[in-house]
C-alpha cells in the first residue's frame, strides 16, 4: 500500500469518525465550547455546519476531507495529499481545543462511547498529519 492509499485510507476512517461524533453530539445535545467560542445546546445542529460540535469538526471540513480524501485515492491531485495533512493537523488543535473533549479524556469524565470515539478520532487525525504532511 502506498503512503498515499494509506493517508486516503486513514481519512476515510477518521471521516467516519467524524460522522459519528457529530450525529452522537447533535443526539446528546454537545455543543462546541473552544475557548471563548461557544455554542448552545439548542443550536447544535446549526452551528455542527460552521463552528462544529464538541465531538467534530464542522461540515464544511467534513465535506473538504471527503473530497480531499477521493482525490488522494483517485491519484488526480498531489495537494490533496497537504489538504488532508493540515485537517488533521486542524482537528488534533480543535479536539484537544474543546472542553467537553478534555473532560471525556479524563478518568473521571470516562464515558464508554464518547471517549474512545474521540480517541481513535485524535490518533487518525495524527495519521492524516503525518501522512500528508
Amino acid at each position: 500500500m502506498s503512503r498515499a492509499h494509506a493517508l486516503g485510507v486513514v481519512a476515510l476512517f477518521q471521516l467516519a469518525l467524524g460522522i459519528a461524533g457529530m450525529a452522537l453530539a447533535i443526539k446528546r445535545r454537545h455543543p462546541y465550547h473552544v475557548g471563548k467560542m461557544q455554542g448552545t445546546a439548542d443550536s447544535v445542529v446549526h452551528d455542527s455546519l460552521f463552528n462544529g460540535t464538541a465531538l467534530s469538526a464542522p461540515v464544511w471540513m467534513l465535506v473538504a476531507q471527503a473530497v480531499a480524501a477521493g482525490l488522494v485515492l483517485a491519484d488526480t491531485w498531489h495537494g490533496a495529499r497537504w489538504v488532508l495533512g493540515g485537517l488533521g493537523l486542524a482537528m488534533i488543535a480543535g479536539y484537544l481545543g474543546e472542553t467537553h473533549g478534555r473532560e471525556l479524556l479524563r478518568p473521571s469524565g470516562f464515558d464508554p462511547l464518547e471517549s474512545p470515539l474521540l480517541v481513535l478520532a485524535i490518533l487518525l487525525s495524527a495519521a492524516m498529519a503525518a501522512l500528508g504532511l
